[in-house]
């Protein structure tokens, strides 16, 4: 995990602290579409389960 950059205003100006806003948007984002793809993927792989426990009675 990254490490959390200096914010301090006094020492950056208007658009590096933009940049470092768009930054961790996108990086948000990112993590956002992850975690729905890992989380789909693991409710087809319980209704696959379920599906072969039920196909066995």
């Amino acid at each position: 995990m990254k490490k959390t950059p200096n914010i301090n205003p006094e020492s950056q100006d208007v658009a590096e602290l933009q940049a470092m806003v768009k930054e961790l948007l996108a990086l948000q984002k990112h993590s956002e579409s992850q975690w729905k793809q890992e989380r789909q993927s693991l409710l087809e792989q319980l209704k696959l389960a379920f599906d072969r426990q039920f196909a066995k009675r």
